[in-house]
């Protein structure tokens, strides 16, 4: 393809991705014409390179392969609609012949009912407790001949689809017999993220056990089983030893401190934006330069809405700013954030996908925990075994975030680190990487799903 790459963060890809992943074949359907292959298109680029290799008539190699050098994921044989899409590439059926048999799976799928609350028996319920992470954990950690149930069931579908012949009636019945399988989310993903949490807690839970012993725990000692509501029971008397897991294992999960204890050991300093760092500290806009309140005011200007840029082309750039910092100062004193624990449940529950830079660094959050299992932590080896499992590109040199984990994985002091290379970015009036990363996750499954039931798409 003669496709130009584009200078996209992973993150910024996989949010693209992540936004129009339940509209996918609506997006198809706009981009089967050659005015949508430049470089300036609106649409993601994943359904771009997808469209093209419709109208090039590619192979399900060529494509995957494409996808993975834009540092894009390659298709994924539990995604219902990704599911078609193997199929199509793997018999280089035309994109007429595709959207055929894709509105034959819809009715299939609408046949079906609402399958979706069937398929998934973990963390189904309001709250979450951790002997429901382990049991997830370890089912999904049982061996096959294969490897892990997650690696194997996505191979087995691959292998299928790719091994099926163009006969329409076999693939119909094969989609039937799978739906169960399919999931909102990339399971590995999601997998490795709820196995390294589990790892985390149950550093945490070696430790406790290892410092109380037989006697009433301090509150000091209860502090660091926090994102486990435990404490109520625990206090209640002397657990024996040989009982805590299990008084453990019904107590349920806090995702709020869990989301607290995240940002106070690695983002801390860097989930605010560099603007609000920049005026962090300062009361009225008269103690900025004239060249900072003008940068200030275009990158503010620059984040507006057409209509709110529009009512504000008449103010000067003095008022836009002093407006952002009375903004700043009524938030002041606001600890926690909803937003942050919805999300982490919402990954436990699979209704949200993690993208690629979220992973990694709760990947390297939960690791630093784990003393006891040096064979689990995270090393530059595993992480990118992991994220090659995730149908993640591996960790390159030539990618300023890869290289900032590179560089983190093997620091001394990798929290000074942080802070240095977050310093760089605020000087040049740019976002961190990591900035609100976890919040920009969005998924529409729900919202798609009311506007079809309304028709409204």
């Amino acid at each position: 393809m003669f496709w130009k790459k584009e200078n996209h963060l992973p993150y910024e890809v996989m949010m693209e991705e992540l936004f129009y992943a339940d509209i996918g074949d609506q997006v198809l359907d706009q981009v089967s014409g050659s005015e949508h292959w430049g470089d300036n298109s609106h649409l993601p680029l994943r359904y771009r390179l997808i469209g093209q290799a419709f109208v090039e008539q590619e192979g399900l190699d060529e494509l995957n392969e494409e996808l993975m050098e834009h540092d894009c994921r390659p298709l994924y044989a539990r995604n219902s609609l990704e599911c078609t899409l193997i199929y199509a590439f793997a018999n280089r059926l035309s994109y007429t012949e595709w959207r055929k048999v894709f509105r034959v799976c819809e009715n299939i799928r609408d046949g079906w009912g609402d399958y979706e609350k069937e398929r998934n028996r973990f963390f189904q319920n309001n709250q979450i407790t951790f002997g429901e992470l382990e049991a997830y954990v370890l089912d999904y950690s049982d061996y096959s001949e294969n490897g892990l149930k997650t690696r194997s069931i996505t191979w087995v579908l691959n292998d299928r689809l790719q091994e099926m012949a163009s006969d329409y009636g076999q693939f119909f019945r094969f989609y039937a017999s799978v739906m169960d399988e399919f999931t909102d989310v990339y399971e590995k993903a999601r997998y490795y993220f709820c196995k390294y949490l589990y790892y985390h807690l149950m550093e945490k839970i070696a430790f406790y056990m290892r410092q109380v012993g037989t006697r009433m725990p301090t509150q000091e000692e209860l502090a660091g089983l926090l994102p486990i509501k435990a404490e109520s029971v625990l206090r209640r008397r002397v657990t024996p030893s040989d009982e805590i897991m299990e008084v453990l294992r019904g107590c349920p999960l806090s995702p709020g401190t869990l989301f607290e204890q995240f940002n106070a050991h690695f983002f801390g300093y860097v989930s605010m934006d560099w603007v609000e760092l920049m005026l962090e500290d300062i009361v009225d806009v008269r103690e900025l330069s004239e060249k900072e309140i003008h940068k200030l005011s275009d990158h503010l200007r620059a984040l507006m809405s057409k209509k709110q840029r529009k009512e504000c082309e008449e103010k000067e750039d003095a008022v836009i700013v002093q407006a952002k910092i009375r903004e700043l100062q009524q938030k002041e004193g606001v600890k926690g954030s909803r937003k942050g624990e919805t999300t982490i449940r919402k990954y436990l529950r699979g209704e949200l996908d993690l993208d690629r830079t979220t992973l990694i660094c709760f990947l390297l959050y939960f690791s630093s925990s784990v003393i006891s299992r040096s064979e689990i932590r995270i090393s530059i080896d595993r992480i990118n075994e992991i994220l090659d499992e995730c149908g993640f590109s591996m960790l390159r040199k030539k990618n300023a975030f890869d290289r900032f984990v590179l560089k983190y994985i093997e620091s001394d002091d990798p929290a000074d680190l942080l802070m240095l290379e977050m310093d760089q970015y605020i000087r040049v009036g740019k976002n961190f990487y990591l900035y609100e990363m976890y919040t920009g996750s969005t998924s529409n499954a729900q919202e798609i799903r009311k506007l079809k039931e309304k028709n409204l798409i």
